[in-house]
């Protein structure tokens, strides 16, 4: 569902980095935490075209030289490969970190982020929230850690962090062939998943057992070495699901994204973002019976240049 508000830090203009930027890239980051199109995780669909329209007086260049302020001051980061952009303090600065269901869901999203770039900078950010959850989703988007921006680089839009969570229990050693440093994706794919050898590699539609044979069809079984290897393998069986489940949707989403592009191109009615003036179009073809609105115009212009 898409948003109807966005939440601004009024801290925000506190901020040294951000004061010192130009009117038009602080125009421009408002303007972006107001689009319905963010999702949790902070990150939303390239459209500078459309961006443009929303001033009479704002060019697609403008939007774009505040984009690039904004980038370079570390506010935001644009990929014009996979046209994504991420706002970088979105988890904060927005309170998704306050609302336990909505940061499930930003963990998901940023799963689905198609950019390595992006990629990148998002586990940087999830990694310094100091949480179990984010930590283990921030090494399945940048399994090298040591090639991420550290934490010493200044960090101009964030706001205070979260205290630390001294009740989070702090994860069991794993037993041979899943080790800890390990990532559970299996092999390489959308989620900037790394091989990796399991001792465990069962991958039946059915879970495994999280007990023993011995222990099968005990209720309460006893502390018991076999039973630990068993739990862990079901762990690993479970990741693995989620991450095929992860991989179909991010697919889903590439070629929907493949599709929408594919119907602006032959649509003769909507500009390049998809849209007729500030509406979304419907990609509707002109009927036969009669010229399209962009024969006519073309048509128009012919008889006018002769």
């Amino acid at each position: 569902m898409a948003r109807s508000h966005g939440r601004i830090d009024f801290t925000i203009w506190n901020n040294r980095e951000f004061r010192a930027l130009s009117e038009r890239a602080q125009r421009t980051y408002m303007m972006l935490f107001g689009q319905k199109d963010v999702n949790n995780a902070g990150v939303l669909p390239l459209m500078e075209s459309r961006w443009a329209k929303y001033s009479e007086s704002t060019t697609v260049e403008d939007v774009r030289d505040g984009l690039r302020q904004l980038e370079d001051a570390r506010f935001v980061f644009v990929d014009d490969d996979t046209e994504e952009l991420l706002i970088r303090s979105f988890l904060r600065g927005d309170g998704v970190i306050k609302q336990p269901n909505v940061f499930k869901n930003a963990l998901k999203c940023a799963e689905l982020v198609d950019s390595p770039k992006l990629r990148k900078v998002l586990a940087g950010e999830l990694r310094g929230l100091r949480r179990k959850d984010a930590g283990e989703v921030a090494d399945r988007l940048d399994p090298n850690p040591s090639e991420t921006l550290p934490d010493a680089v200044p960090n101009p839009s964030e706001t205070l962090r979260e205290p630390l969570n001294p009740s989070e229990r702090v994860r069991e050693p794993r037993g041979v062939g899943v080790g800890e440093g390990e990532s559970s994706c299996s092999a390489d794919g959308d989620l900037g998943g790394r091989a990796h050898a399991h001792a465990y590699t069962r991958e039946a539609d059915t879970p495994p057992s999280s007990k023993c044979s011995k222990h099968i069809d005990d209720p309460d079984p006893p502390a018991c070495r076999a039973c630990g290897d068993a739990r862990l393998a079901a762990k690993d069986w479970t990741d693995r699901q989620a991450l095929t489940a992860a991989r179909a949707r991010s697919e889903a989403v590439r070629a929907a994204a493949q599709d929408r592009a594919r119907a602006i191109a032959a649509c003769p009615l909507c500009d390049g973002d998809g849209y007729i003036g500030t509406d979304l179009c419907a990609h509707t073809q002109a009927p036969t019976s009669r010229p399209s609105l962009k024969a006519l115009f073309d048509q128009a212009q012919a008889e006018k240049n002769r």
